[in-house]
Protein backbone atom coordinates (compact mmCIF):
# COMPACT_ATOMS: atom_id res chain seq x y z
CA UNK A 1 0.00 0.00 0.00
CA UNK A 2 1.40 3.31 -1.08
CA UNK A 3 1.01 6.19 1.42
CA UNK A 4 -0.07 9.65 -0.26
CA UNK A 5 1.75 11.40 2.59
CA UNK A 6 5.14 10.74 4.51
CA UNK A 7 3.77 9.63 7.49
CA UNK A 8 3.54 12.29 10.37
CA UNK A 9 5.96 10.29 12.52
CA UNK A 10 8.13 7.44 12.99
CA UNK A 11 9.48 5.37 16.10
CA UNK A 12 11.64 2.45 17.30
CA UNK A 13 11.94 1.01 20.22
CA UNK A 14 14.00 -2.61 21.54
CA UNK A 15 14.40 -3.23 24.83
CA UNK A 16 16.57 -5.37 27.09
CA UNK A 17 16.82 -7.58 29.96
CA UNK A 18 19.27 -7.29 32.67
CA UNK A 19 19.18 -9.60 36.05
CA UNK A 20 21.53 -9.21 39.33
CA UNK A 21 22.35 -11.49 41.80
CA UNK A 22 21.57 -9.93 45.06
CA UNK A 23 25.09 -9.68 47.34
CA UNK A 24 25.66 -9.05 51.43
CA UNK A 25 27.69 -6.66 50.82
CA UNK A 26 26.38 -3.04 51.30
CA UNK A 27 28.88 -1.49 49.84
CA UNK A 28 29.18 -3.07 46.68
CA UNK A 29 26.55 -3.35 44.00
CA UNK A 30 26.02 -6.68 42.30
CA UNK A 31 27.00 -6.34 38.47
CA UNK A 32 24.23 -6.74 35.91
CA UNK A 33 24.28 -9.78 33.39
CA UNK A 34 22.68 -9.58 30.49
CA UNK A 35 20.01 -11.72 29.78
CA UNK A 36 18.50 -11.36 26.32
CA UNK A 37 16.53 -8.68 24.52
CA UNK A 38 12.93 -8.51 23.53
CA UNK A 39 11.33 -7.79 19.98
CA UNK A 40 12.09 -4.53 18.23
CA UNK A 41 8.59 -2.62 17.60
CA UNK A 42 7.89 0.25 15.19
CA UNK A 43 4.99 3.01 15.31
CA UNK A 44 4.25 4.96 12.82
CA UNK A 45 1.59 7.42 12.71
CA UNK A 46 -0.60 7.66 8.69
CA UNK A 47 -2.83 10.38 7.11
CA UNK A 48 -5.18 9.65 4.47
CA UNK A 49 -7.08 12.62 2.49
CA UNK A 50 -9.24 12.36 0.17
CA UNK A 51 -10.73 15.86 0.10
CA UNK A 52 -8.90 17.14 -2.93
CA UNK A 53 -10.75 14.05 -4.70
CA UNK A 54 -14.10 14.60 -3.13
CA UNK A 55 -14.01 18.58 -4.42
CA UNK A 56 -13.10 17.43 -7.53
CA UNK A 57 -15.54 14.97 -8.03
CA UNK A 58 -13.30 11.78 -8.41
CA UNK A 59 -11.73 13.01 -11.79
CA UNK A 60 -7.79 13.36 -12.31
CA UNK A 61 -7.43 14.68 -8.78
CA UNK A 62 -6.95 10.53 -8.05
CA UNK A 63 -9.27 7.86 -6.24
CA UNK A 64 -10.39 7.70 -2.29
CA UNK A 65 -8.22 6.02 -0.22
CA UNK A 66 -9.14 6.63 3.14
CA UNK A 67 -12.04 4.00 3.10
CA UNK A 68 -9.97 1.18 0.98
CA UNK A 69 -6.68 1.81 3.12
CA UNK A 70 -7.70 1.57 6.58
CA UNK A 71 -9.95 -1.51 6.09
CA UNK A 72 -6.64 -2.93 4.29
CA UNK A 73 -4.82 -1.96 7.79
CA UNK A 74 -7.47 -3.47 9.83
CA UNK A 75 -7.91 -6.88 7.44
CA UNK A 76 -3.53 -6.92 8.46
CA UNK A 77 -4.64 -7.78 11.57
CA UNK A 78 -6.55 -10.89 11.30
CA UNK A 79 -4.90 -14.01 11.46
CA UNK A 80 -5.49 -16.15 8.04
CA UNK A 81 -7.74 -19.52 7.82
CA UNK A 82 -5.15 -22.32 8.53
CA UNK A 83 -4.20 -23.31 5.48
CA UNK A 84 -4.56 -27.32 4.52
CA UNK A 85 -0.91 -28.41 5.56
CA UNK A 86 0.31 -25.23 7.69
CA UNK A 87 1.04 -25.84 11.59
CA UNK A 88 -0.39 -22.81 13.12
CA UNK A 89 -2.58 -19.81 11.43
CA UNK A 90 -0.40 -17.18 11.41
CA UNK A 91 -0.90 -13.40 10.51
CA UNK A 92 0.47 -11.55 7.35
CA UNK A 93 4.05 -10.59 7.42
CA UNK A 94 4.39 -6.47 6.14
CA UNK A 95 7.41 -4.63 5.11
CA UNK A 96 7.33 -1.45 5.70
CA UNK A 97 9.89 1.40 3.29
CA UNK A 98 10.59 4.61 3.73
CA UNK A 99 13.23 6.05 1.67
CA UNK A 100 16.57 4.22 1.07
CA UNK A 101 17.65 3.49 4.83
CA UNK A 102 14.53 2.33 6.35
CA UNK A 103 13.47 -1.05 5.93
CA UNK A 104 10.98 -2.70 8.61
CA UNK A 105 9.58 -6.58 8.49
CA UNK A 106 7.02 -7.78 11.13
CA UNK A 107 3.65 -8.26 11.86
CA UNK A 108 0.78 -5.32 12.28
CA UNK A 109 0.08 -5.22 16.39
CA UNK A 110 -2.10 -2.40 16.83
CA UNK A 111 -3.96 0.01 14.81
CA UNK A 112 -5.77 3.18 15.70
CA UNK A 113 -7.93 5.20 13.35
CA UNK A 114 -9.74 8.83 13.66
CA UNK A 115 -11.67 10.12 11.29
CA UNK A 116 -11.25 13.61 10.83
CA UNK A 117 -13.38 14.57 7.94
CA UNK A 118 -16.63 13.17 6.59
CA UNK A 119 -18.35 14.23 2.99
CA UNK A 120 -22.39 15.08 3.06
CA UNK A 121 -22.94 11.78 2.36
CA UNK A 122 -21.47 10.49 5.53
CA UNK A 123 -18.34 8.76 3.91
CA UNK A 124 -15.27 9.41 5.74
CA UNK A 125 -12.97 11.88 3.51
CA UNK A 126 -9.72 12.35 6.27
CA UNK A 127 -8.39 10.26 9.00
CA UNK A 128 -5.52 9.40 11.38
CA UNK A 129 -3.95 5.98 11.85
CA UNK A 130 -1.65 5.20 14.34
CA UNK A 131 -0.32 1.68 13.84
CA UNK A 132 2.18 -0.66 15.76
CA UNK A 133 4.11 -3.36 13.90
CA UNK A 134 6.21 -6.38 15.94
CA UNK A 135 9.44 -7.24 14.15
CA UNK A 136 9.70 -10.88 12.79
CA UNK A 137 12.67 -13.06 12.23
CA UNK A 138 13.87 -12.92 9.11
CA UNK A 139 14.04 -17.02 8.54
CA UNK A 140 15.02 -18.21 5.26
CA UNK A 141 13.09 -20.55 2.87
CA UNK A 142 12.93 -24.28 3.45
CA UNK A 143 13.28 -24.56 7.30
CA UNK A 144 9.60 -26.26 8.03
CA UNK A 145 8.63 -29.92 7.69
CA UNK A 146 6.69 -29.13 4.32
CA UNK A 147 9.41 -27.85 2.72
CA UNK A 148 12.31 -30.03 2.87
CA UNK A 149 13.97 -28.70 5.97
CA UNK A 150 14.94 -30.33 9.03
CA UNK A 151 11.87 -30.23 11.45
CA UNK A 152 12.15 -27.80 14.38
CA UNK A 153 15.26 -26.65 12.84
CA UNK A 154 15.15 -22.48 12.28
CA UNK A 155 18.27 -19.79 11.17
CA UNK A 156 18.62 -16.32 11.86
CA UNK A 157 20.94 -14.19 10.88
CA UNK A 158 23.09 -11.60 13.67
CA UNK A 159 21.79 -7.39 14.00
CA UNK A 160 23.93 -5.52 15.53
CA UNK A 161 23.99 -5.97 18.83
CA UNK A 162 23.29 -9.71 19.48
CA UNK A 163 24.84 -12.22 21.09
CA UNK A 164 24.67 -15.76 20.93
CA UNK A 165 23.61 -15.40 24.80
CA UNK A 166 20.73 -13.06 23.77
CA UNK A 167 19.83 -14.74 20.70
CA UNK A 168 19.83 -18.12 23.10
CA UNK A 169 17.55 -16.35 24.98
CA UNK A 170 15.08 -15.16 22.08
CA UNK A 171 14.81 -18.58 20.63
CA UNK A 172 14.76 -20.81 23.66
CA UNK A 173 14.02 -18.43 26.71
CA UNK A 174 17.64 -19.42 28.45
CA UNK A 175 20.77 -17.18 27.72
CA UNK A 176 22.60 -20.60 28.48
CA UNK A 177 21.65 -22.30 25.54
CA UNK A 178 24.27 -20.32 23.17
CA UNK A 179 26.99 -23.08 23.86
CA UNK A 180 24.05 -24.99 21.72
CA UNK A 181 24.27 -22.74 19.30
CA UNK A 182 27.97 -22.10 18.89
CA UNK A 183 28.14 -25.46 19.01
CA UNK A 184 25.90 -26.09 15.75
CA UNK A 185 27.54 -23.41 14.25
CA UNK A 186 31.12 -24.44 14.26
CA UNK A 187 31.77 -21.52 16.91
CA UNK A 188 35.70 -21.26 18.81
CA UNK A 189 35.16 -17.50 19.69
CA UNK A 190 31.62 -16.21 20.80
CA UNK A 191 32.57 -12.93 21.16
CA UNK A 192 33.33 -12.64 17.47
CA UNK A 193 30.26 -13.51 15.72
CA UNK A 194 30.17 -10.84 12.72
CA UNK A 195 27.34 -8.74 11.84
CA UNK A 196 25.03 -10.45 9.02
CA UNK A 197 26.47 -13.85 9.94
CA UNK A 198 23.31 -16.56 9.17
CA UNK A 199 23.26 -19.06 12.57
CA UNK A 200 21.46 -22.46 12.32
CA UNK A 201 19.67 -22.73 15.33
CA UNK A 202 18.33 -25.96 16.53
CA UNK A 203 15.33 -27.77 17.88
CA UNK A 204 15.23 -27.20 21.99
CA UNK A 205 15.82 -30.83 23.05
CA UNK A 206 18.97 -31.03 20.78
CA UNK A 207 20.11 -27.59 21.79
CA UNK A 208 19.81 -29.38 25.58
CA UNK A 209 21.69 -32.12 24.93
CA UNK A 210 24.74 -30.16 22.71
CA UNK A 211 24.75 -27.97 25.82
CA UNK A 212 24.96 -30.76 28.45
CA UNK A 213 27.74 -31.87 26.47
CA UNK A 214 29.79 -28.51 25.68
CA UNK A 215 29.53 -27.92 29.30
CA UNK A 216 30.61 -31.46 30.35
CA UNK A 217 33.67 -30.75 28.33
CA UNK A 218 34.45 -27.75 29.36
Amino acid sequence: MRFQFNPESLSRTKSSQWTAVPNNDPQNQPPPQFAGHGSEQLTAKLLFDDTNVIRAGGGSAGVAQVGPSVNRLFDWLTIAQKEPHGPHPSPPTLRLLWGDSLSFTGVLKNVSVQYLQFSREGTPIRATASITMQAVPDNPKGTNPTSGGLPGRTSTQVRDGDTLASIAYEHFGDPNLWRAIAASNGIDDPTRVPTGTRLLIPRRVDALTLNDGEAGHG
